[in-house]
């Protein structure tokens, strides 16, 4: 395998693989959630949710996308991660 420096292209590859997709995915939850609490007759009960749960969902987004993007061949490099054994 061979190694290359990163450099700021690169790294703004990377960044707007994951920026872009969770993005959007956030945005389509959030307008499930906010459709399903406004019509829901519970509404009390949801107060907290629209805030907690979509930063929630967020993070978990971003985790697999992150993950999602290592391994991933991009326009002229591969971002690729290995475990070590440190024995």
């Amino acid at each position: 395998m061979q190694e290359k420096k990163i450099s700021m292209e690169d790294a703004f590859q990377v960044w707007w693989f994951i920026f872009w997709r969770t993005l959007l995915t956030v945005i389509g939850i959030n307008l499930v959630l906010v459709t399903i609490i406004k019509f829901t007759p519970l509404k009390s009960v949801f107060n907290y949710l629209p805030i907690t749960i979509p930063i929630i969902i967020s993070v978990l987004i971003q985790i697999f996308y992150f993950k999602y993007a290592i391994n991933r061949n991009y326009k002229n490099f591969r971002l690729s991660a290995s475990l070590l054994n440190n024995k």
